[in-house]
């Protein structure tokens, strides 16, 4: 096991990181089933946004943020 040597300020940026990532991401997929609940009648409850969110916002944060923090993810956010 190797002892965690990082610093509280590289924690304190991946979490504002995470939470830009989940901010924006639950914003474009709220957007994304609007638009698809327009042209298709599917009957969407608020429970199943809300998961929606939750799973779509968590996979893409994990993967943009463990991404070893690129510039251009940097510099979006």
């Amino acid at each position: 096991m190797k002892k965690d040597t990082r610093n509280i300020d590289d924690n304190k940026n991946k979490t504002y990181l995470y939470l830009k990532c989940g901010i924006a991401l639950s914003a474009f997929s709220f957007i994304v089933i609007m638009i698809i609940s327009f042209f298709k009648d599917i009957e969407i409850t608020s429970a199943k946004i809300v998961f929606g969110f939750m799973i779509i916002g968590v996979i893409t944060s994990e993967i943009i943020v463990n991404r070893k923090q690129n510039s251009k993810v940097k510099k979006f956010f």
